[in-house]
């Protein structure tokens, strides 16, 4: 029913603990996982111990570097119709499946969110899913500035829609088209190559994005948390910082309004004015750091001199204000 691909590297007590994970939870339904490592030849062949364990697990040592090359590279290995990805720092909570099976029987863009917490703190109770039909446009919207409570109360403790591909998943066709567009989005771009190829930051987010704008009306969102995010002193997010992290996801937001067709013209000019109004905010932020600030006014450039776009100062406005009100 569903593949999974997990990329890993020099961590296999990581990689053992996902695998008994993904077992218990998934136990219910056909799936396998494409395991692509990166790791040193002495921890490659600790992980081949372990996954030899596995009927369903598949091992690929990874030819190139990164992880979101890596995950490049498995694609034609897939065995399913329907794909995500998993992490080995993520544990996943026992109703998390039943994303899977919305998307799977109704062919619907279903998504469920997540809760970071320190790696040590090892107990939390995941509680059954409920489903919440919400408009692909509100969505968008919260991916682009506005929280989802100013819409529905039930989504007054979320505080960011997720970007982590666990909780969701894709057709395979789908796959190879964000492959063949990231691609396209860094060639022969130095800067965007660095965050999304290099730091891996952005390309995930790029999966949301994406399945989200695509739907005809409604997006099927699961509550409460379905997996667990682990924090670590390893951790994407600690390890490359803020501002990186904005900075690749700014990146991933532009590659979504250069790459798809959003039929929706507020939408998107609230894209573009949110999109000009971070990028500003990032040039002050990297005013000292020349190869960071020069690139994202390039960046700004080719916006502004797009147009098929409309600033809307009324949504720069609303943004403002929510970021006063915190």
């Amino acid at each position: 029913m569903i593949s999974f691909i997990l990329p890993i590297k020099s961590r296999p007590e990581n990689l053992s603990k996902i695998l008994i994970n993904s077992n218990k939870v998934f136990k219910k339904i056909k799936f396998e996982i494409i395991v692509v490592d990166a790791s040193s030849n002495k921890i490659a062949k600790l992980n081949q111990q372990i996954i030899k364990r596995y009927k369903n697990v598949r091992y690929f040592k990874q030819k190139s570097t990164r992880i979101t090359r890596g995950c490049f590279e498995v694609l034609k290995y897939l065995k399913y119709d329907i794909v995500t990805f998993l992490y080995d720092d993520d544990i996943m909570g026992p109703y998390v499946f039943k994303i899977y099976k919305n998307f799977f029987k109704n062919k619907i863009f279903s998504m469920g969110t997540g809760i970071v917490l320190d790696q040590k703190f090892s107990k939390f109770k995941f509680n059954k899913l409920k489903k919440i039909q919400i408009d692909k446009n509100v969505l968008l919207s919260n991916y682009f500035g506005l929280p989802l409570s100013k819409y529905d109360k039930r989504f007054m403790n979320v505080l960011s829609s997720p970007v982590s591909p666990i909780c969701t998943c894709f057709e395979k066709k789908f796959i190879f088209d964000w492959r063949s567009k990231i691609k396209n989005f860094v060639k022969n771009n130095k800067f965007r190559n660095y965050f999304l190829l290099e730091l891996d930051i952005g390309p995930d987010l790029i999966t949301y994005l994406t399945n989200i704008n695509k739907e005809q009306n409604k997006i099927h969102y699961y509550l409460p948390p379905s997996v667990r995010f682990s924090s670590h002193k390893n951790s994407i997010s600690v390890i490359y910082g803020k501002n990186n992290l904005r900075i690749g996801y700014w990146l991933a937001r532009i590659s979504f309004l250069e790459n798809e067709k959003i039929s929706n013209k507020e939408i998107l000019n609230k894209i573009y004015t949110y999109l000009l109004f971070i990028g500003l905010c990032l040039v002050v932020i990297n005013i000292f750091n020349n190869f960071n600030r020069n690139n994202i006014l390039l960046e700004l450039l080719t916006l502004i001199r797009n147009k098929n776009y409309a600033f809307s100062y009324k949504y720069l406005f609303k943004i403002l204000g929510i970021l006063l009100l915190k």
